[in-house]
């Protein structure tokens, strides 16, 4: 609709409603602090509150939600990731921390690893986890087996990097590719690591003669 506000699957385009007939509260928890961040595992919410540290909240029965845990050694994190009962923690100056959540009444950090500046952010897909470091830029770590996390691969980008998204690797490549164009490029190449193959033809055939070693 023309105010901004949503309208309802069909329903005549007249018909328009507010986010409030969609979204309902069950319930609202306020930790002491401000909350930097949150993830959610289970049944739990895991906050990020700055200097009072990491809360786990039990939201199995809305009406009565209680925190049930605090890790005051987590002061300094940014941003929180989940995976499984497996919590990722960007955890500023102090680096890169993993945390077995399994019982949330008592989190258990079971590697930390030092990384030169402040990570101040964090993704987990399958068995990585990528890390924005404020000097470094990228960092990819192996998270195959939480518990012994290590450090793949650095991409050291100028000036640091802040956020790691598919939204941020977007806007990178876009503003990368304007640049190229207004000092007389004609456009970047997106090399894609996987090397499946297509349809495409070439000069030496279709698809990818480096399928196989994909």
């Amino acid at each position: 609709c023309d105010d901004g506000s949503v309208a309802p699957p069909r329903q005549p385009p007249s018909g328009c409603s507010t986010l409030d007939d969609y979204l309902h509260v069950q319930a609202v928890a306020r930790p002491p602090g401000m909350v930097l961040d949150a993830a959610v595992s289970r049944s739990h919410v895991f906050t990020l509150n700055g200097a009072d540290g990491l809360r786990a909240m039990n939201f199995s029965d809305p009406s009565d939600v209680r925190v049930v845990a605090t890790i005051g050694t987590i002061t300094d994190a940014r941003a929180i990731a989940s995976s499984g009962t497996w919590l990722y923690i960007a955890n500023g100056a102090s680096g890169f921390a993993v945390l077995d959540a399994s019982n949330p009444a008592s989190v258990q950090v079971v590697k930390s690893i030092s990384i030169p500046g402040a990570v101040v952010d964090v993704r987990v897909q399958d068995t990585r986890a990528y890390l924005a470091n404020d000097v470094l830029g990228v960092l990819i770590v192996d998270v195959s087996v939480p518990s012994d996390a290590r450090v793949l691969g650095i991409e050291n980008t100028p000036g640091g990097v802040v956020s790691v998204s598919p939204a941020g690797q977007l806007a990178y490549l876009v503003d990368l590719t304007q640049i190229v164009v207004d000092n007389g490029g004609v456009g970047v190449v997106y090399w894609e690591p996987a090397w499946v193959s297509t349809g495409c033809k070439t000069r030496w055939g279709t698809g990818s003669s480096w399928e196989n070693a994909a």
